[in-house]
Formats: structure tokens, sequence, C-alpha cells
């Protein structure tokens, strides 16, 4: 995998990550995923999918 596409990826997981920390409850309930597993993925390095 080219590097700036890795970089966007990376990126692109970290900000996705950083944005379910923020979700309400009635937000990640909407998308059927608990507060647990939202804490659980934001937790992850941005590295790792």
């Amino acid at each position: 995998m080219p590097l700036l596409r890795w970089l966007r990826d990376a990126h692109e997981r970290w900000r996705e990550r950083r944005l379910l920390e923020e979700m309400t409850d009635r937000d990640l309930r909407d998308m059927g995923i608990t507060r647990h597993d939202a804490l659980h993925e934001a937790a992850k390095p941005f590295w790792r999918d």
C-alpha cells in the first residue's frame, strides 16, 4: 500500500474514533453500538484496523 494512502486511511480511522467518543448514547444506540463498544473502538491506535 502506498505510504500516502496508508496515512490518509490512518488519519480517517483516528478521526472516526474521536467522533465515536463524542457521540451521545442516543446516537450510538441509533447506530446499534453500545457505549462500551464505542470506547473500545476509540481506544485502538490509529494504525490498527
